[in-house]
């Protein structure tokens, strides 16, 4: 199904279900990651975690953020940044990784047998 754009002069062109990138708040997006990209490339190095930060270590980061944000802190101690801002930047990067196949780093949960029921 074909949806069609008519611009103000009356022309028309078909969006053939292209992605509707209108609806993505760039402004916010773009400011959020820069913010937490500057800090990184001045703490480590530019592009530092694109060298091979593993998924896990992507999860675990954006994971406190979240819970310190979660438990009322608004931001970040060390880097004065939004831990909003944190978690955005880590779900980039989460999704940087697992696009192009980059480093897991993801384990299976440990035996448990001390749960488990004796009989």
């Amino acid at each position: 199904m074909n949806e069609f754009d008519t611009a103000s002069s009356g022309a028309k062109r078909e969006k053939n279900n292209k992605q509707p990138y209108d609806l993505v708040p760039f402004q916010e997006i773009t400011d959020a990651y820069v913010r937490v990209a500057e800090f990184g490339a001045i703490k480590y190095a530019p592009w530092n975690w694109s060298l091979g930060l593993a998924r896990v270590q992507l999860c675990c980061s954006m994971l406190r953020h979240i819970f310190a944000y979660v438990r009322g802190e608004d931001c970040d101690p060390e880097s004065g940044l939004l831990h909003t801002d944190h978690i955005l930047w880590n779900a980039a990067a989460l999704s940087h990784n697992v696009h192009w196949d980059l480093e897991d780093g993801r384990r299976s949960e440990p035996s448990r047998e001390y749960k488990e029921k004796k009989e």
